[in-house]
Formats: C-alpha cells, structure tokens, sequence
C-alpha cells in the first residue's frame, strides 16, 4: 500500500488530489539530484522544527513537494526568490542551482494545482517513491539567476 509521511493530517492530501501523469519540473541544489531535492516542506531541513505546528494546523501544503509544470515558470521563481535559493545551495548543497524535469505518475504519489500560480502544483509524494530515480534531465541555472 502506498503511504504518505506518517505525519500527515488525517484530512491530506486533498480529496481532489489526482494521480499524476506527465514531466513536472522541480528546483534542486544537487546534480545528479538526490532524495533530499525532493523533500516535503516539513522535511526541509530549515522548515523541520515547523513539524508539530504543521500538524496541529492541518496544513496540507506543508507536508508536500513543490512542482511546476513549465521550465520557464521554474525559473521565474528562482529568480523572485533568488537570495533564499543562494542560501540554501551555500548551506545544503554545494552551490549548484538547477531544474530538473521529473516523469511522474501513479507510482508517485499524488498532485493538485495550489494557489494563484496555475503554474505550481503540490506533489504529495509517496514514502517509497524514489522521485529522485525519475529525473529525464538537469539544467543548471545560469549564474546570472544565481
């Protein structure tokens, strides 16, 4: 049976959350990247200590991947948060920044479109789906963006 981190609240993923089918693209700081690009909010290591808040508030959000569903959209929100993915690249990677295209389906876990950005989507990945094995490609962002 296919199970999302132990902690999430009873009432997530949405009911509306639908299997994924097709290339979804994602932020990384790795290259190849690896299990940790792939990490719910809550297990982020700077969002960590935010567990037991997330939990008792319910927050579905939190306890999902971020996806997206254009390169150029990937893009434009590294550049909008640009000092925060330099942060974290210094801090938790060794300062690559980069987009990787994902091949997603049934075997992933689950997705919905959140927000104002029809381009974002939150992925809640299943515990044993190594999203990481399902990168086609890697691009590094041009310093520039960085």
């Amino acid at each position: 049976m296919s199970t999302f981190h132990p902690q999430t609240p009873s009432k997530c993923p949405p009911k509306d959350a639908e299997s994924p089918n097709g290339t979804y693209f994602r932020i990384v700081i790795n290259n190849p990247p690896i299990s940790g690009d792939f990490a719910i909010w809550v297990e982020e290591p700077y969002n960590c200590h935010k567990l037991q808040e997330k939990m008792k508030k319910g927050d579905c959000q939190a306890f999902a991947a971020s996806m997206f569903t254009t390169e150029v959209e990937t893009l434009r929100i590294i550049d909008i948060f640009r000092p925060a993915w330099r942060k974290r690249t210094i801090l938790y990677g060794d300062g690559f920044i980069g987009i990787a295209q994902v091949d997603l389906d049934s075997s992933s876990g689950v997705i919905k479109q959140t927000g104002q950005n029809p381009h974002h989507y939150d992925l809640w990945p299943y515990v044993n789906s190594k999203l990481e094995c399902n990168v086609i490609s890697v691009k590094e962002v041009p310093t520039c963006y960085q």
